[in-house]
């Protein structure tokens, strides 16, 4: 990805953020350099959902302590978990945090190295997915790029609306193999 990046097909960037989570940190420590950003603004907003009690913990000893409620559907207001975040929690954190970036970097590009639970949210939000709608899930490899735009030069309907770009784009990867 950083030597994709490299390549400038970004053009300027103006900020890099990551989660605090190690595998993001890593991600933006090694693409930061190729978009001309040695350090990213640490932003927990783009974190993974927050584990709560679980965090470190082996999927085995979460099943043992917190057992899985089966049959009963999925619910995103729902958390078993002790201190955990629901997903309806987590899409909103999201939502501010993201909202919040943009409005800090207007008419900037903005990088961040997130997760894929947090890709999802942001194209549920951009879409206006309902937080417990049956559809289909969202997946994002690893190390893909996701792009927005907020494009408000536009002067149509279009005026203040995001766009997405490109979702999961991983041929960087993809080449590699």
């Amino acid at each position: 990805m950083a030597e994709r990046l490299r390549s400038g097909e970004l053009g300027r960037v103006g900020a890099l953020y990551s989660s605090q989570m190690a595998r993001a940190m890593e991600t933006a420590s090694i693409i930061g350099p190729a978009i001309g950003h040695a350090e990213p603004i640490v932003d927990c907003g783009v974190c993974e959902l927050h584990p709560g009690d679980a965090d470190g913990l082996t999927w085995s000893e979460i099943e043992e302590r917190w057992p899985t409620r089966f049959g009963t559907g999925w619910d995103p207001d729902f958390h078993q978990i002790t201190n955990a975040e629901s997903w309806t929690g987590m899409r909103e954190r999201v939502r501010v945090s993201l909202d919040r970036i943009a409005e800090a970097h207007v008419g900037e590009t903005v990088v961040i190295a997130c997760h894929g639970g947090v890709i999802a949210h942001a194209m549920m939000h951009h879409l206006d997915v309902a937080v417990d709608a049956d559809v289909a899930w969202l997946v994002a490899t690893n190390t893909s790029m996701t792009e927005f735009v907020l494009d408000d030069s536009l002067g149509d309907w279009r005026r203040g609306r995001w766009g997405i770009v490109r979702f999961n784009d991983f041929a960087h990867v993809a080449s590699m193999s």
